[in-house]
């Protein structure tokens, strides 16, 4: 353990929690003996948290908005009746909406730590008005979380230098010993789970259900190939959260362009991290290019499993060319920019798998829990971000 007596201490998380994020920084900080309680407006059915408690109010699908007003009016008389609970109150993403429910935290006396996603500091600000309420907001905030210099740089171009700005990354949902675990016996049995050929290369579009990812042109492009690489691949599209509509409207385009002809696959249940290892050990081409992103874990987990990974050249991932990681980037979404690259690694197929034979192990660098010791500014995880105002609040 990092600190001592922390027994004492008690954290609220606010925020979404189909974030694949959560569990592992959850499970972290339960080894430093943190009371933790969740308050949100969504909790996965098959995610059992190790909390003390979980403030839930979810609305059923299809009366969000028409139940927005008496769900508003819980959250807030919620949070004002246990928000002198807690020594820090983390809220995961920073979003325009935020700032009605700060109002009401104001005066907690707990320390209010907002941790940036990637694409609340990219997106949102585009609308001025949604700029104002979220530089608001920081009059409230004690403490801003980013996770690599290209995001605090966007973030103080946005919003200023208001607030301390800490370094915390996401870390990785998965430890990379269960990746290590899984032999070619449990990779076969997953194929076999979910009808997935053998034999044949898998590409795998995005990482959820969410039309920043891009599924729609992916699937346009790998139309275009040419009918011997058509004919060797599975198209796997793992949606395992985000909008159901949107998974409805992806397999449907699907359908329309390849059945019967290509194989493809939507992973839409729940994956324990077992599935996840085994999905991650079956990628051999992996297509990462939202419009915006942080550092995507599935991306960073696929190249630690040697998979051929396509990132879209305007992502910040400065971090992967700092460690001389080899990936290669889509200059632009234009049509033919993507299936001219996937023809590109068919042709050059077997040398491009071998780039990160032995880079591959660099990416267990973003993943270690760095000591709170050894300075914030290190790019510890958000673990050490709280053990960090765990001790600014020792010495207040």
């Amino acid at each position: 353990m990092y600190l001592n007596n922390n027994k004492n201490f008690k954290l609220l998380i606010i925020g979404l929690f189909d974030s694949v994020f959560l569990n592992d920084y959850i499970s972290q900080l339960s080894k430093e003996n943190i009371q933790i309680d969740l308050l949100t407006t969504f909790v996965p059915k098959k995610v059992n948290y190790n909390v003390r408690k979980i403030y839930s109010f979810q609305t059923p699908m299809g009366l969000k908005y028409l139940l927005f007003p008496i769900k508003f009016i819980k959250i807030v008389t919620t949070i004002i009746k246990i928000k002198k609970q807690y020594n820090i109150i983390h809220i995961h993403f920073f979003w325009y909406g935020l700032i009605m429910y700060l109002v009401f935290l104001n005066n907690s006396k707990s320390k209010i730590l907002v941790s940036c996603f990637g694409s609340d500091v990219y997106q949102e600000p585009k609308n001025r008005y949604k700029k104002l309420l979220m530089k608001k907001s920081l009059n409230f905030i004690d403490f801003v979380s980013v996770i690599h210099n290209d995001l605090k740089n966007k973030f103080v171009k946005e919003f200023g230098n208001l607030k301390p700005i800490r370094f915390a990354r996401f870390g990785l949902p998965i430890d990379f010993s269960v990746i290590d675990n899984i032999n070619n016996i449990d990779v076969i049995n997953f194929k076999k789970k979910n009808t997935i050929s053998r034999g044949k290369i898998v590409i795998v579009c995005g990482f959820s259900a969410n039309p920043l990812r891009e599924h729609i042109y992916i699937l346009n492009e790998i139309k275009k190939l040419p009918n011997r690489i058509l004919s060797n691949i599975v198209i796997l599209i793992p949606m395992t959260y985000g909008n159901k509509k949107y998974i409805k409207k992806v397999q449907n385009h699907a359908n329309a362009l390849f059945y019967n002809s290509v194989e493809f696959h939507i992973l839409s249940k729940y994956m324990d991290e077992n599935e996840v290892a085994c999905l991650r050990k079956s990628t051999d081409i992996i297509i990462n290019i939202p419009k915006t992103d942080s550092f995507s874990a599935a991306m960073q987990e696929s190249i630690y499993c040697k998979a051929i990974v396509i990132n879209g050249a305007w992502l910040p991932y400065s971090l992967l060319d700092e460690k001389k990681i080899f990936y290669l980037k889509l200059d632009n979404t234009l049509m033919g920019s993507l299936s001219k690259l996937l023809i590109y690694i068919e042709k050059n197929y077997i040398e491009l798998k071998k780039k990160n034979d032995t880079k591959y192990l660099r990416i267990k660098e973003f993943k270690s829990y760095i000591p709170a010791e050894k300075s914030v500014q290190s790019f510890p995880d958000f673990k050490i971000s709280i053990l960090f105002m765990l001790k600014f609040e020792k010495s207040t």
